[in-house]
Formats: structure tokens, C-alpha cells, sequence
């Protein structure tokens, strides 16, 4: 069956590239800085600022700017990476660490999926490849620029 006109209208919107930000301050204009914190935050806490874990994790990544970002959505697309912001606690997230803590599955918000920019992004990145595992995809990722 062909899909409906409303179906191709959301697919084409959805995988058409998105244009660039208006704002100077918004993520999708700077550089995240990776190696800074690799270097002062692996394996450490990053203090909540004001309450806000992910803003404080969003001003780390971006020294001497105050990044703008859309704090509800757990892609976070830089100019030069893609962060996932993760849940993996609590009642009806699937997120989950494996093999013994050195892999996390990941379950993107409905509105992302293999076809949009952001998700063929993390797909096509260095490093990046996809496999059918127990009948799923997934994708496998060694912390590569994106």
C-alpha cells in the first residue's frame, strides 16, 4: 500500500536538511568542546548548575559561551558532535548498560528515527556501524567526531 499524502508530507519534512540556526549562541553554531571534557569531567559528576544538570553538562561543553539548546530533547546536535543525554533509570525507560557497563542501549524519542538527519549523522560517523543483532538493529559507536 502507498502511504498516505499526510505520511510523505512528515517523511520529507523529517529528513529534509533543517536550516541553519538564527541564533550565534545556538549549539548548532559552536564547536562542543570533547577534549576539554574528556579531560576534566571522565568519570566525574558534573555539578548541577542551578538545578539544571543539563545545562551545566551544555555550558561544559561550551567554554566562554552560553549555549542556547532545546532543553527537552536528548540529542543535542553541535556543530562538530551529537551528545545523547540518556535515561536509564526509573519507570518506562528501555536505556540500559551491557556488557558489563561498556555499551548502553539507546531508544530515541519517536519523532527521531533511522531517517532523520541528526540519526543518519550518528549512522554515517566515523567509527559508526550497524548491525542486525537478535533480529534488531543496532548501531555501535567508539566515541568518534560526528
Amino acid at each position: 500500500a502507498r502511504p498516505s499524502r499526510d505520511a510523505e508530507t512528515a517523511l520529507e519534512a523529517a529528513t529534509a536538511p533543517r536550516p541553519p540556526p538564527a541564533s550565534a549562541t545556538s549549539i548548532r553554531n559552536l564547536d562542543c568542546d570533547v577534549e576539554g571534557l574528556r579531560r576534566r569531567f571522565l568519570g566525574q559528576i558534573i555539578p548541577p548548575l542551578g538545578g539544571q544538570v543539563k545545562r551545566a553538562v551544555m555550558e561544559a561543553a561550551s567554554p566562554g559561551a552560553s549555549p542556547t539548546f532545546s532543553r527537552m530533547s536528548g540529542i543535542q546536535e553541535w556543530k562538530n558532535a551529537v551528545m545523547l543525554f540518556v535515561n536509564v533509570y526509573g519507570e518506562g525507560y528501555k536505556n540500559s548498560f551491557v556488557a558489563g557497563g561498556t555499551e548502553i542501549t539507546w531508544f530515541a524519542q519517536p519523532r527521531q528515527w533511522e531517517g532523520t538527519p541528526v540519526v543518519q549523522r550518528l549512522v554515517n560517523a566515523d567509527g559508526g556501524d550497524v548491525a542486525a543483532v537478535g533480529g534488531a538493529e543496532a548501531a555501535h559507536f567508539d566515541e568518534t567526531p560526528v
